[in-house]
């Protein structure tokens, strides 16, 4: 009786090992495949956080006002020129 809970356990864990193995494998494959555009893209991404000056990431275009910080300071600002807008 001990042996058979030994086997399941073995086959458990056998095909855990297996399943790894091909997310592995396909994570290497899609790196592989994609690695310069996802490079491309996290370093344009990371340059707007940081606060350069991108014009575009990818096909989203950043226009100026959108990486002006918004505050409770410029809320008044801000505020007043949906008004005069409208």
């Amino acid at each position: 009786m001990m042996n058979m809970n030994r086997s399941k356990s073995g086959q458990g864990m056998t095909e855990y090992i297996i399943i790894i193995a091909i997310v592995a494998v396909a994570a290497l494959l899609v790196t592989a495949m994609f690695g310069k555009q996802i490079k491309n893209t996290l370093g344009k991404i990371t340059g707007a956080m940081g606060g350069q000056d991108t014009e575009s990431i990818g096909n989203v275009t950043i226009q100026e006002s959108a990486l002006q910080r918004d505050t409770m300071g410029t809320f008044d600002d801000v505020a007043l020129e949906d008004i005069t807008e409208e």
